[in-house]
């Protein structure tokens, strides 16, 4: 009684329930069931908002599970205590604790153990794990096998087991469980044009008529309606999954409980960063992260959106987007880094802009700033013919006055060391 009531956030009533087993178990002398009890008790308390007993309560079943080397028991105890941490904010011993739980979990195959089980708390938990690399298999293989919903999709969480996943920047392929989609012949080929420009047009809520002008501009009336019906029938028959594409009221869009898309991650991964950096919160509390999220955005970051596809107006417009957000987001980030004296990280950044956009003179100006800033004037120098080379090859333009002011300064500094 206790758990459900637990289980539809009745907490007043759990605690009832659950503070009498836990009595019950002491009077006739039940010392594991005690301690289970206690584990439901945490809980309640903890939602409750009551900490300060709900860790006694935990500290109490994790020391009789240790003690008593009942690794069920353990393994529960460490997941409610890492649940805790996060909940206020201690990433660290979160992490941890996790990183525990899981293990025990792995080593000992629970996948069905429910003592005190609670959906959501263990989809958050599955959600951690997977982002930093905890026991990825093993967490997949109990989001499955017990068929965890989040209510709102793990966006940026690439490793959560998609039914398809999409890749669209710098190369287009679809898997489908981990396996890639062949789009071979022409009527496949012409599927592939239809879900490009789904996904271009945002692969959410895209009307009817939108994908009718971009893939079949010459049709008209039924004949344009019979095009898209009959396409978005072999594609859904293709990707072998009828949920996978929901169309309703002329507007179709992409599951996201089953689909993941790249740019969509990276477009959530982007304005974590962003929000990060108008906060203007002390270095400390925002560079871990900040450097995270960024990590995670440049391993997303394979190549243009789409990037065999710049003839198409819908594929145009979107990966000019994404390319300048992008492009304006590493220029903030490695401006962030240089504030906080961390020369080398804003380095990483401005590294990766010059791959993303080689004849952008800012980010040359920023590499040969920090390099000067770390004494390392040869690097810097090396930089400056680097941006040269780019701009004379592919405009045949020299570089601009303040890109020749700092390479100059250079010169400048070291002539008056040598005197």
């Amino acid at each position: 009684m206790g758990w459900e009531s637990m289980l539809r956030n009745d907490y007043a009533s759990a605690l009832e329930y659950v503070e009498s087993a836990v009595k019950i178990c002491i009077d006739v002398g039940a010392p594991f069931h005690e301690a289970l009890g206690r584990l439901g008790l945490a809980q309640v308390l903890f939602e409750q908002g009551d900490y300060k007993k709900a860790e006694l309560h935990l500290n109490r079943s994790l020391l009789y599970a240790r003690k008593t080397r009942s690794v069920a028991l353990e393994y529960h105890a460490v997941l409610i205590a890492a649940y805790f941490a996060f909940k206020q904010g201690n990433e660290s011993e979160g992490h941890n604790s996790l990183s525990q739980a899981m293990a025990l979990g792995k080593s000992n195959a629970y996948i069905h153990y429910t003592a005190w089980w609670r959906p959501d708390m263990m989809t958050g938990l599955c959600i951690r794990s997977l982002e930093a690399g905890i026991e990825t298999a093993y967490v997949q293989e109990m989001i499955c096998r017990r068929n965890l919903v989040p209510d709102q999709p793990p966006v940026e969480c690439e490793d959560w087991p998609w039914t398809l996943k999409i890749y669209t920047l710098g190369r287009f392929v679809v898997l489908k469980d981990g396996v890639p989609i062949r789009f071979n012949g022409k009527a496949q080929h012409k599927l592939m044009d239809f879900l490009k420009t789904l996904i271009a047009f945002g692969g959410r809520e895209v009307g009817e008529h939108q994908l009718v002008e971009a893939l079949w501009p010459n049709a008209e009336g039924d004949t344009a309606h019979w095009s898209f019906a009959t396409t978005l029938k072999r594609l859904r028959k293709l990707l072998a999954h009828k949920d996978s594409l929901i169309l309703r009221d002329g507007r179709l869009s992409l599951n996201a409980h089953y689909c993941w898309v790249d740019i969509w991650a990276f477009g959530r991964l982007l304005g974590q960063v962003e929000n990060l950096l108008l906060k203007q919160e002390p270095y400390q509390q925002s560079t871990a992260q900040i450097k995270g999220l960024t990590q995670k955005a440049m391993a997303l970051y394979q190549g243009a959106f789409l990037k065999n596809e710049s003839s198409q107006p819908w594929g145009l417009s979107r990966q000019e987007n994404i390319h300048n957000r992008y492009k304006n987001l590493l220029e903030a980030i490695g401006l962030y880094w240089e504030v906080a004296g961390d020369h080398l990280a804003a380095i990483a950044c401005y590294r990766k802009g010059v791959e993303v956009d080689n004849l952008s003179e800012l980010f040359y100006q920023r590499l040969m700033a920090c390099f000067k800033q770390l004494n390392l004037r040869t690097e810097a120098v090396s930089v400056y013919h680097l941006c040269k080379d780019a701009l004379q090859s592919s405009l045949n333009i020299n570089p601009s006055q303040k890109t020749e002011t700092i390479f100059k300064s250079l010169h400048t500094e070291e002539a008056e060391k040598d005197r």
